[in-house]
């Protein structure tokens, strides 16, 4: 008996993953460059991407910022990067104060056809969603410092809007490092 069940879990699972479309799994990428659009030299370390049917994951770690200081990553997206629209979306990805040691690593998620309006800013170009083609887009994350950190409705603030002209910076927001992820 404990034969035949042997079988039947290992055929089942034999089925699930070779009948699984592609764009079901997981799509691991490392940054096609660091640091090039924005800063020179960047303060990004590392990035990775995981794209898949249903969005994208980011981790981004970044190192020789200034402790105490209000650090954010941004999502830009562009969903077809062979049309002549430079993005489709600016998402907010995550928001740190930066502790003593200036290093800063953070872990995001954007789903397929986000965002609610007070999470990206997607009708910039187009409106509708930021991300519609998590396993073609081209990614870029961001890296911006705001100054110091400001305290209660403020920080919020800071980590809820890019740059100015909302007056979330203290006093400059400054973009020190980027991660590419080119379209597969």
């Amino acid at each position: 008996m404990s034969k035949k069940l042997l079988i039947i879990f290992s055929s089942v699972v034999l089925l699930l993953v070779f009948a699984l479309p592609a764009s079901v799994l997981a799509m691991p990428q490392d940054a096609d460059a660091l640091n090039v659009l924005f800063s020179d030299p960047g303060v990004v370390d590392s990035a990775s991407l995981v794209r898949n049917a249903n969005g994208l994951s980011m981790n981004i770690k970044a190192s020789g910022l200034t402790p105490g200081n209000a650090v954010t990553v941004w999502w830009i997206i562009d969903n077809n990067p062979n049309d002549a629209i430079f993005f489709d979306g600016i998402c907010n990805a995550a928001g740190h104060i930066v502790g003593n040691s200036g290093k800063y690593n953070a872990g995001s998620h954007l789903g397929l056809n986000e965002p609610s309006e007070d999470f990206c800013m997607s009708t910039i170009v187009e409106g509708g969603p930021a991300l519609t083609n998590p396993l073609g887009a081209t990614v870029i994350l961001v890296v911006q410092e705001h100054g110091p950190h400001l305290t209660g409705q403020d920080l919020i603030s800071q980590f809820n809007y890019p740059g100015d002209p909302l007056g979330n910076c203290n006093p400059d927001c400054i973009d020190v490092g980027d991660a590419l992820f080119l379209a597969p």
